[in-house]
């Protein structure tokens, strides 16, 4: 009998053990938390708002511009420029929008010298009317056109070189440059980066941009890319200098992609 009472205040031990081990832990789980943090200071509120991009964006050429670079011999100093134009849909957003993209120049041929080729684009809210396509298929904006001069020392750069009474270098003069085209369009006209110098052979380069649209519009930029033939003063020096690029060669197309 004593055997059994003992056995049955062991059970009852347990069993207070296990509620009271229980009710502890339910107490841990409910207690009460206070914030202590005054009102309207770092309370830890969050707000995050998604961002909302045009239902579509349209890649256009731009009438009476031509698209494309088209001129052949070119000396050094030549200017080109090609054009198109990008519209931001956004007529379905309920909100403004802001659309990411980037003009990329995919250059599947470059056998001009390194950083003889620089590239550079500008972007304006309307047509640059002055950027007119010419008979060749090409733009006349920059008036670039042949000439050629006697070489004088400031022609050289990196030898101790004098040119000789016969030495003569061939270069292009343009009537316009960069200057000019930023005062086109009322001063409206911005550059979109930084001017890129190509490699020799392949190589891809972009010009990243944003594309803001406001509720239930369209948004149209103008995009004009211009390519220069770098005039780098070598011209006269040796075929080891600018005339290594007599005949050469630049192929490739713009496209607009995601950004």
């Amino acid at each position: 009998m004593e055997k059994k009472n003992m056995v049955l205040l062991t059970v009852i031990a347990v069993a207070t053990l296990l509620v009271a081990v229980i009710g502890a832990t339910f107490a841990f789980f409910t207690a009460t938390v206070q914030d202590n943090r005054e009102t309207g200071g770092d309370t830890g509120e969050t707000s995050l708002t998604a961002g909302s991009v045009a239902s579509s964006t349209i890649v256009a050429s731009v009438d009476g511009s031509a698209g494309q670079f088209t001129a052949t011999d070119v000396y050094p100093g030549h200017k080109e420029i090609a054009a198109l134009m990008v519209t931001a849909d956004n007529e379905q957003g309920s909100k403004n929008s802001t659309t990411d993209i980037a003009i990329q120049y995919d250059v599947t041929n470059n056998t001009y010298a390194a950083n003889e080729i620089k590239v550079s684009v500008y972007k304006s809210d309307s047509q640059i009317t002055a950027v007119t396509k010419n008979e060749n298929g090409g733009n006349d904006y920059f008036g670039c056109h042949h000439t050629s001069g006697k070489a004088t020392e400031g022609d050289f750069t990196g030898e101790e070189v004098s040119p000789g009474e016969n030495t003569v270098k061939f270069y292009e003069e343009c009537t316009k440059d960069y200057a000019d085209l930023k005062k086109e369009n009322d001063s409206s006209v911005t550059q979109v980066g930084s001017d890129q110098l190509l490699a020799q052979g392949t190589s891809k380069i972009t010009f990243e941009d944003q594309i803001t649209a406001t509720a239930n519009n369209k948004k149209e930029v103008y995009y004009y890319v211009v390519v220069e033939f770098v005039d780098t003063k070598n011209a006269a020096t040796s075929v080891e200098a600018q005339n290594a690029s007599m005949n050469a060669q630049l192929e490739g197309t713009i496209t607009v992609v995601p950004a």
